[in-house]
């Protein structure tokens, strides 16, 4: 065996030499260096052995595996837009890269977006880990790794929303005084269009008579809310309603299907 002892070496360094020698003989497995064969416990020592800076134990072995294969060529464009489109893409397919020049409107110069949808493209949110804070923090560590130094990041986690107002209406027949007594509270705006003074039966035989207008007004003095209701100006409609703010207004109207009529209609309000 050649040595590279000197004559004078003990035996104790000898045995070391001889016992060393014999390891140099033991093959090693021709796969270890391999990320896509290397058995999957030692993925984390080729790692670090290739300088993978960004590593994740919840990622899928697959995951584990590209990230190692694409250590070398990650380092040679770090500090590029690429570089932080490979981590994210690394974390989530649908988060994307806005820079400070594509913004709408633009952004101070120097800066970027990563966009993080909290809403798929089917409308479906899909929660989980990506809307966890611990999933951000990631993002935005690792990110700052790779970027440009001179860069400044903000993370986005953006919600698309489209909807539509539907209306929804009940019909109630119900007397006027059931309705105000029923719904009223302190916000509420009630308007009111009972029949003209002497047209107490327009809408119906004993549907509404002269006495129904000083028992309406005396409940609309007596409610939380507001209300606004409208009559023809006459001396015992005003009689009537003197209590309250009355502002008055010519107006052209008709009843059923007669012909249309000019008068005066008062607005009763409080």
């Amino acid at each position: 065996m050649n040595s590279l002892l000197p004559p004078n070496a003990t035996r104790s360094e000898r045995a070391l030499e001889a016992g060393a020698a014999r390891i140099v003989d033991l093959a090693s497995p021709p796969d270890l260096d391999d990320p896509m064969t290397c058995p999957a416990e030692l993925l984390p020592w080729l790692a670090w052995g290739l300088s993978v800076d960004t590593w994740d134990a919840d990622w899928s072995e697959q995951d584990k595996r590209v990230a190692v294969a694409t250590s070398i060529a990650l380092h040679r464009h770090k500090g590029t837009r690429l570089s932080v489109e490979t981590v994210l893409g690394r974390f989530d397919q649908l988060a994307r890269l806005v820079e400070w020049h594509e913004a709408e409107p633009r952004r101070p110069a120097h800066t970027f977006d990563v966009i993080l949808p909290m809403v798929t493209g089917d409308g479906v949110a899909a929660g989980g880990r990506r809307a966890s804070a611990a999933f951000a923090e990631s993002i935005i560590r690792e990110v700052g790794r790779v970027k440009p130094l001179r860069e400044h990041m903000r993370l986005v986690q953006q919600i698309t929303a489209a909807g539509a107002i539907g209306l929804q209406a009940v019909l109630r027949a119900i007397s006027y005084a059931d309705f105000i007594r029923r719904y009223d509270r302190a916000g509420m705006l009630f308007y009111l269009d009972p029949p003209y003074w002497g047209c107490e039966t327009d809408y119906g035989q004993d549907v509404f008579g002269r006495a129904d207008f000083d028992q309406l007004a005396d409940q609309l003095a007596g409610i939380k809310g507001r209300f606004i209701l409208s009559i023809n100006d006459t001396p015992g409609a005003r009689a009537t309603f003197a209590r309250f703010h009355v502002a008055t207004a010519e107006t052209t109207y008709t009843v059923g299907a007669g012909a249309a009529q000019r008068g005066r209609a008062d607005r009763v309000e409080r």
